[in-house]
């Protein structure tokens, strides 16, 4: 059954706003324009932002790091 963003909203304690926004952002399957107004399908869940687990970068810095030929140290950018 087609609802209102609105009414979509209030099933996931969303604000209006956010609804429409995501559904101009095509994020929702079922989301479409009539006329001026937007519906979608009361059955469609809402979407789910997961983050990625697996890490891409080390943010560790080591600042300093010893030289291959063992004089001094050098900064580890």
């Amino acid at each position: 059954m087609l609802i209102s963003l609105t009414e979509y909203g209030k099933l996931h304690s969303k604000s209006g706003d956010t609804i429409c926004r995501m559904a101009e952002n095509n994020m929702f399957a079922t989301a479409q324009k009539i006329g001026r107004n937007w519906v979608i399908d009361s059955a469609e869940g809402y979407p789910v932002k997961k983050r990625n687990s697996k890490k891409t970068h080390n943010h560790r810095v080591d600042v300093f790091r010893l030289r291959r030929d063992g004089f001094g140290v050098s900064w580890g950018f």
